[in-house]
């Protein structure tokens, strides 16, 4: 900004009609933001008089023209921005509505025991153990629980909290107690059952595990996943070794472990817990002598989610559009800025960060809501359970109807031409590919060039 030393330096040389104009545009944004500005009316007056020849009258008030338009551009930025924030904060309580309607329906479907008969529990049981006895247990795991038998050590950080658990299984793998093996894919966790499990002898298990201790928190993401994730025992050799967690866990029943061993039919809410039921009618049991239990939450049938969906996805194609046309104006004042020497664009990056709030807000309300997983929740239209939809700022791309709008809006005071000096002192930090910074400096390249083309 001009201070006022400058000024009367400026005044006595004579200026030019772009440099008043810019001038009086810089002293009119401090004055409107309730800053000291650097002209007063005597000032404004002298400028004015000192413009002798036409072209510099013009140009002096083509920047006053400027600065009403894009006074009342900032306006629509504002108002782009609130719009976009309450429509998000609308759609945020429909979520809010249908999170607590699932997360209550579901917490109920839970507590409430599985009913089974006797008959049905003592097949399920045995069942369920030679499952457990076959099934892969990760490393991870393994020290997890084994770490609760260590009250002291869980007050110590990770891993040091790791480290008794990790000497006592390294114990038993040196005598031979266990056997660590690596699972190829993830998936083998799930299908185990299915089909025979492609093991690898994983002979460098206690090596990794002495690594782990020594490197502490600079242990790669990536190793530790392999190491914890995808290292394992069989079920049996836990249980054989004595570890009493895993006796336990192996003896005893859990209705909502598997499909296979499930208490209530596939499709309805699994319960924690299971209650075996006295004497039941005929009509009570099926042709296996197995309860059959009723739907009373409706676990299978969607609610009538469809009004919800087309409100949730009509304020969500609002809130774009608002976000387009608040980056064209962004952009086209980014660019203005470079020209006049002052930031028009400090109140919209305010007005983003705003908006970029609300939009975690949502896009966490978005991930919250598929934590229940009732399968009417995909019927919303924002995604799956493998992937939630997420509003990303940084990726939306602003409209060219939007952008040639605004451009064209600023012409008016500036003239056709004016983003040709705007381009040649912008600078655009292109974070990512389809951000706001590369769409702009595309449209502006491509602009030019067609300029050029046409001479």
């Amino acid at each position: 900004m001009t201070t006022k030393t400058e000024l009367r330096k400026l005044l006595r040389g004579g200026l030019t009609g772009e440099e008043a104009g810019k001038l009086v545009l810089q002293d009119n944004w401090l004055a409107d933001r309730g800053q000291e500005g650097f002209l007063d009316n005597k000032d404004i007056a002298s400028i004015k008089a000192s413009l002798k020849t036409p072209h510099d009258i013009q140009v002096y008030n083509s920047y006053i023209k400027l600065y009403e338009l894009v006074d009342y551009t900032l306006k629509d930025a504002k108002i782009y921005a609130l719009e976009a924030q309450f429509y998000l904060m609308w759609i945020d309580k429909i979520l809010e509505r249908l999170i607590n309607k699932a997360a209550h329906n579901w917490s109920l479907k839970e507590k409430i025991p599985a009913i089974v008969t006797q008959k049905q529990y003592e097949e399920l049981k045995p069942k369920q153990r030679e499952l457990k006895l076959k099934s892969p247990i990760a490393l991870g795991d393994v020290l997890e629980l084994r770490t609760e038998s260590h009250p002291d050590a869980e007050k110590l950080d990770w891993p040091e909290e790791w480290r008794p658990a990790i000497q006592e299984i390294q114990k038993l793998i040196r005598e031979g107690t266990l056997t660590p093996l690596r699972l190829k894919d993830k998936q083998d966790y799930y299908d185990f059952y299915k089909r025979d499990i492609d093991y690898v002898p994983a002979k460098d298990a206690v090596d990794r595990l002495d690594k782990l201790l020594a490197e502490g928190k600079n242990f790669s993401d990536e190793e530790l996943d392999s190491l914890v994730d995808m290292t394992v025992f069989i079920g049996a050799e836990l249980y054989e070794a004595g570890l009493p967690e895993w006796i336990e866990w192996i003896d005893n029943y859990i209705p909502n472990l598997d499909e296979q061993t499930a208490a209530r039919p596939e499709g309805m809410t699994q319960a924690h817990r299971v209650a075996i039921i006295q004497n039941p009618k005929p009509d009570e049991i099926d042709e296996r002598g197995y309860w059959i239990e009723e739907d009373v939450f409706s676990s299978k049938n969607k609610p009538d989610i469809e009004k919800k969906r087309e409100s949730i996805q009509a304020f969500l194609e609002a809130v774009r559009n608002r976000i387009k046309s608040f980056l064209s104006i962004q952009a086209v004042m980014d660019a203005i800025s470079q020209i006049v020497g002052v930031d028009l664009s400090e109140d919209i990056r305010k007005q983003h960060e705003q908006l970029k709030l609300i939009v975690d807000v949502f896009n966490s309300d978005i991930e919250d809501l598929f934590i229940a997983p009732d399968t009417w929740i995909e019927g919303l239209g924002l995604g799956d359970f493998s992937k939630p939809y997420q509003l990303k700022l940084g990726r939306m791309k602003l409209t060219a109807k939007s952008l040639r709008y605004y451009q064209v809006r600023m012409a008016i005071a500036l003239g056709d031409n004016w983003m040709r000096e705007a381009v040649m002192s912008l600078e655009y930090e292109q974070a990512e590919e389809g951000s706001l910074a590369q769409e702009m400096a595309d449209e502006l390249a491509e602009e030019l060039d067609k300029r050029a083309k046409d001479g």
